[in-house]
């Protein structure tokens, strides 16, 4: 999964970067982000102190090069490098993320500016769960983690080579379950940043144009996958890990060059369940169909290239295991039980060919972190093939 992981983020900074030799504008910037982590489980450690977080980055304003760019403004790509720390220095230790950005232009009046920023990368925590020297850690269970960050940015040149900014935004990460504990890290900030601009002409030329059409037909994919978690709940007791299987069928339909929704239905298979019922004969017989799940989802990708961003929300049709142990409990919260009801997922695809340009018949690959109702379940790779 790192390996599919590094693939498909190597070729989202490559398609960002749109070839660093071309002339464009580079920039360099620098922010201090401070806030405080919420605390979104009984268990969480105390957070007494504000999170400071240091943010190096460096961008590249994209080009129009490539066909795609103009449908996102002629925005900016950038890497961005934060480390800091997290409010309890002796339980959460230290933090520190790399992650790929892309920000779009929302208004710009005279030397006003505004944008929207999403980044995915990975990030490093330097003090996670130990049961024996830091068992107080529920929020990480692993050092390495996914890091999501969206923010909202408010800027105002002060010169045609240097701009400041103000943005508020939130840093989430998790491991997906992978390993627990995992209560996840939900991190409020407000961002004071400088940006330095390096200008150089861009060849008129090399402006290429808009897509002037796109396949609308209604086009058929298959995909499958393969993921792992460690079977327990969001702290304790955490079990082995066991390989989930998956399967989805599901039609696209593009709505613009950019934007392409889907739906369809996906089932897996767990191991994890399966062991469990079989070791607790928790049901009688079914044994290993329900161990299946099967949920209809509706989704939409937001391309850029061969790379594309994808979101799902969907609903369970068959979901009998964790349902039926719910009802054993003498009480569940409301939560717990829209948790049975409502999957999602969110994840990076590498499509083979431009999928802005290719029409029929294009191979993906992808990296996915699905949830029940927001809180992770697993960590799936796959393949897949539309039509």
């Amino acid at each position: 999964m790192k390996k599919v992981y590094t693939a498909i983020l190597t070729g989202l900074v490559l398609e960002l970067s749109d070839g660093l030799s071309q002339p464009a504008q580079y920039n360099l910037q620098t922010a201090i982000a401070v806030g405080k982590i919420i605390k979104n489980h009984p268990g969480y450690p105390d957070i007494n102190n504000p999170a400071v977080i240091l943010e190096l980055q460096a961008g590249k304003k994209l080009s129009g090069s490539k066909n795609w760019h103009r449908y996102y403004r002629y925005g900016e790509n950038s890497l961005l490098l934060s480390f800091g720390s997290l409010g309890n220095k002796q339980v959460l230790g230290n933090f520190f993320a790399l992650t790929p950005q892309l920000s779009v232009p929302l208004i710009e009046q005279n030397k006003l500016m505004t944008s929207f920023t999403l980044g995915l990368g990975v990030c490093w925590f330097q003090k996670p769960y130990n049961r024996i020297t830091n068992a107080e850690n529920i929020m990480v269970g692993s050092k390495l983690n996914f890091c999501g960050i969206a923010s909202f940015n408010l800027s105002y040149q002060l010169s045609s080579e240097w701009q400041v900014s103000l943005a508020p935004k939130i840093y989430h990460s998790s491991n997906s379950h992978s390993n627990l504990p995992n209560a996840g890290m939900n991190l409020p900030l407000l961002a004071y940043g400088i940006k330095y601009t390096i200008h150089k002409d861009e060849p008129p030329d090399s402006i290429v144009p808009g897509i002037t059409h796109f396949n609308k037909q209604i086009r058929f994919s298959i995909r499958s996958g393969i993921a792992y978690n460690q079977f327990g709940g969001t702290t304790a007791p955490a079990g082995p890990h066991y390989p989930i299987y998956l399967l989805s069928f599901f039609v696209t339909k593009q709505l613009s060059p950019i934007n392409k929704l889907q739906s369809g239905l996906e089932g897996w298979y767990n191991t994890g369940v399966y062991d469990f019922i079989v070791s607790q004969d928790f049901y009688s017989e079914n044994q290993r169909i329900k161990s299946y799940s099967l949920n209809w989802f509706i989704g939409h990708e937001f391309l850029l290239g061969h790379v594309s961003l994808l979101t799902q929300g969907g609903i369970y049709l068959y979901h009998p295991f964790f349902r039926d142990k719910l009802s054993r409990q003498s009480s569940y919260t409301l939560k717990e039980k829209l948790k049975t009801i409502f999957p999602a997922r969110i994840g990076l695809q590498y499509y083979l060919y431009d999928e802005t340009e290719r029409m029929t018949n294009n191979l993906f690959i992808g990296i996915y972190i699905k949830t029940n109702l927001g809180q992770a379940d697993f960590l799936d790779t796959g393949i897949g093939y539309r039509f």
